[in-house]
């Protein structure tokens, strides 16, 4: 009688972790040969930062696996199983290596102003202390602050000193937009219109002031001379 071995592939076990992100995706169970399939961004998320791929080290900066999947080949196995893992080498584990998104200010210009500080935004969702936002974040617009500019009105925000000193309001405070880059605002001013004055009162008896007498009161020098010739032709006649 012969007895023949009998071989079985080796049967691996890859755990993926989601690595300070969200997220469940099956484990890879397969052998030499086998595809592996990996969790995509559906999978797992993170907020404010991009997958990169995957890799045996959590703190991995480039990522050893990246794509959709991969092929389990020797060298991979010899790589992935045995520096790490189990007793058996037959189970590892890939995590999710994370890019932080870039992030972007946001900064108001007075613009002219005679007084006051501009506002500083302070609301960043950004690292701390940055006073940044993450690309496609929300930003709500601030108001003046405490700027102020003599003889001048405060508008709005404009994207550019040239559209702010025409007086093109792009933004107006409370207003919201979604950033994608560096944002500088410019205050926009109108200018005030003049405060009308009334002419002085002459002084009673002055006769040099007749005129300005009759300005004030609204009567043209050539009305009060028709009205004299007109009184005094009634009065010919016997008419007054």
């Amino acid at each position: 009688m012969t007895l023949y071995a009998h071989w079985r592939a080796t049967q691996y076990t890859i755990h993926f972790s989601p690595n300070g992100g969200v997220g469940s995706f099956p484990d890879f169970v397969g052998s030499i040969g086998d595809t592996v399939n990996l969790p995509t961004s559906a999978a797992f998320t993170r907020q404010y930062f991009t997958l990169l791929g995957f890799d045996a080290l959590a703190n991995a900066v480039v990522p050893t696996f990246t794509g959709s999947s991969f092929v389990l080949t020797a060298d991979i196995i010899e790589a992935l199983f045995t520096p790490y893992q189990t007793p058996d080498r037959t189970e590892a584990t890939l995590y999710a290596i994370w890019s932080e998104n870039e992030a972007y200010t946001v900064s108001y210009n007075g613009n002219g102003n005679t007084g006051g500080i501009a506002p500083v935004d302070t609301a960043g969702n950004a690292s701390p202390g940055s006073n940044a936002y993450y690309i496609n974040s929300l930003v709500v617009c601030l108001d003046k602050g405490t700027l102020v500019k003599a003889g001048y009105t405060f508008q709005g925000w404009a994207l550019t000193k040239a559209a702010a000193d025409a007086g093109t309001v792009a933004i107006k405070p409370g207003e919201d937009f979604i950033i994608v880059g560096d944002v500088e605002f410019f205050a926009v001013w109108k200018k005030n219109p003049p405060t009308p004055t009334k002419p002085a009162m002459p002084k009673t008896g002055d006769v040099s002031a007749v005129a300005q007498w009759l300005s004030v009161l609204g009567i043209s020098a050539s009305a009060l001379v028709a009205y004299a010739v007109t009184s005094k032709r009634r009065k010919d006649e016997g008419l007054q």
